[in-house]
């Protein structure tokens, strides 16, 4: 069987788009910025907060966060900000209150590209985790595209690109602040259309939400292959059945035996009865 090996991704403000290639001829990037695949299988880029070009810090690269983050536990970073107001955060297996914010004048930049009217918020993540996140208020100002091919982050000009005929496309709609696309699903014999958020943020491949995966009796009906442990933003862990569903289809392909999980989370975004699921960044 001749498969498409798609290698980019972009996300468009309405839109994402998996494609195989990319005209240079009709797409001509404002920037061109290197990253790095962790160990995690999470993307990491070079920025610069607030102007301060005299150290460069490592950041997570994060669609599934509405805000960019610093982490609390990096004092340089303390350094430059101050915290005058409080948000409310939802991660992925909990939601805490009384986060520190700062005002919404902050900068932070990556490549040649700087973005201002900032929010930051800080999390204490531990302090060789990574040093922030850059999240949708910073991506939605761009059409970004992640080639994972080429380990580059391209930034086009909202508006400026354009498709090849050979893209398959995935209407974005936004579920509490976080993008998702519509995927299919097979499970035990049963097909199930899936509204999933698309999440470079996370390491895992797909996890179904705990409301679906009760709705529709799938616990326990599957021998798990291995069992996760789960932590988003907070120190709170769940624990996720790795499974294999019968299939997954996505971007016109049908994949056999799917390696997904079955969530158990109380709070939090895997908790969430809005949303169906979670792709993290080991499909994408």
């Amino acid at each position: 069987m001749n498969v498409k090996h798609y290698r980019r991704f972009l996300i468009l403000p309405t839109m994402l788009l998996a494609a195989t290639f990319v005209s240079a001829q009709n797409n001509v990037p404002l920037d061109t910025i290197p990253f790095e695949i962790g160990a995690d299988n999470r993307i990491y880029v070079e920025t610069i907060v607030n102007n301060d070009t005299t150290r460069i810090y490592r950041f997570l690269v994060d669609t599934g966060a509405s805000s960019c983050i610093l982490n609390s536990n990096i004092e340089s970073l303390m350094t430059l900000v101050r915290f005058k107001e409080t948000a409310k955060n939802i991660g992925a297996t909990s939601v805490e209150d009384d986060i520190p914010m700062t005002s919404p004048t902050q900068t932070l930049q990556i490549g040649h590209n700087a973005v201002t009217g900032l929010e930051f918020v800080a999390i204490p993540y531990p302090v060789d985790a990574w040093d922030g996140v850059i999240g949708l208020s910073f991506l939605m100002n761009f059409e970004v595209a992640l080639d994972y091919n080429r380990w580059e982050m391209y930034l086009y000009k909202k508006g400026s690109y354009k498709a090849d005929n050979h893209a398959k496309g995935y209407p974005i709609k936004f579920i509490q602040n976080v993008p998702t696309i519509g995927i299919k699903a097979s499970i035990n014999g049963m097909e199930y259309a899936l509204q999933v958020e698309t999440d470079t943020g996370s390491d895992r491949i797909l996890d179904l939400n705990t409301p679906f995966v009760s709705n529709h009796q799938l616990a326990g009906t599957l021998k798990p292959f291995a069992t996760s442990k789960v932590q988003g933003t907070s120190e709170e862990q769940i624990r996720i059945e790795n499974v294999f569903f019968d299939s997954v289809e996505i971007a016109g392909y049908s994949l056999p035996r799917f390696p997904g999980g079955f969530a158990n989370a109380k709070n939090g975004l895997l908790a969430s009865e809005k949303m169906d699921g979670v792709i993290g960044n080991n499909l994408l």
